[in-house]
């Protein structure tokens, strides 16, 4: 936790010389961009830019495992611009292709009775966008409010992203609970109240539910996992009453051989998918 929060301070403070710095942006591009809509669209693409490398050393610290639900990972308001930004381990999230595998009971009726079929035939080098599983899904649109969560919304269940394997750290507990059965009572009962205490996880008890994963049936149980390989970042930018989000999407090493990654002695996060979405 503290390795995170001196992350967040990082972060804060570079939020606020980008923040200075966008302020020298709308000054300098005023005369060349129409109307005040687009000069703010420019600081806040900006801004977004700027954040990334700190987003990427906050995950290369781990910290994604430390926020099991969606929250706030950072917050910053300077004049009249907000920053705010959201993360979610998508490695807590059951991938798209893993759907047949046991754990798929537990996931939400919303997703078990959608037609998914598109989805699960899709290229893998075209992955399916969030928007997408929340049509599939007929919930509501994402992004979801902030209120509710994505831990609560089907649209925010499935990934395309990761190497297929739950992290036990950051799955929502109706689908880690359908993921450990099968797995040692003891150990999956332990697990269990360490998630909902937010007490820490027993090493003990993950090496246990790891090794279940080793020795079973992969077309029957989903991989678990106590680390990241995905997550995802919902940062939106408010100027006044204006909002803009952005989606932005990072894996561990390359996406086409992540187990090799996993062997290298420093693996990296990079960007997978960045882009505007509808407010």
């Amino acid at each position: 936790m503290r390795r995170g929060a001196a992350l967040l301070l990082a972060l804060a403070a570079l939020v606020a010389v980008t923040t200075l710095g966008a302020a020298a942006l709308r000054a300098a591009t005023t005369a060349r961009l129409v109307g005040v809509a687009d000069r703010d669209a420019a600081e806040a693409a900006q801004l977004v830019h700027d954040l990334e490398p700190a987003l990427l050393l906050w995950l290369g610290a781990g910290a994604i495992n430390e926020h099991p639900d969606w929250a706030p990972v950072f917050a910053s308001v300077r004049g009249s611009v907000g920053v705010t930004v959201h993360a979610v381990d998508l490695s807590g999230r059951l991938r798209i292709d893993r759907l047949g595998t046991f754990a798929a009971m537990g996931l939400p009726q919303a997703l078990r009775a959608a037609d998914l079929d598109g989805l699960l035939k899709r290229p893998a080098a075209t992955p399916a966008l969030v928007e997408e599983v929340a049509i599939a899904a007929r919930c509501d649109a994402f992004p979801i409010s902030s209120a509710r969560g994505p831990a609560l919304d089907p649209a925010i269940w499935l990934t395309a992203y990761g190497d297929g394997a739950l992290n036990v750290r950051t799955a929502p507990l109706p689908l880690l609970e359908a993921a450990l059965r099968g797995a040692d009572p003891s150990a999956a009962r332990q697990l269990l109240v360490a998630r909902q205490t937010g007490e820490p996880i027993p090493p003990a008890v993950l090496a246990s539910i790891q090794r279940r994963t080793a020795a079973g049936d992969a077309d029957r149980l989903v991989a678990l996992s106590a680390g990241s390989t995905a997550a995802a970042f919902l940062v939106t930018i408010e100027h006044g009453r204006v909002a803009r989000r952005w989606w932005l999407v990072a894996e561990l090493g390359d996406p086409r051989g992540i187990e090799e990654s996993r062997r290298r002695a420093r693996p990296q996060w990079r960007w997978m998918e960045r882009r505007r979405i509808a407010s």
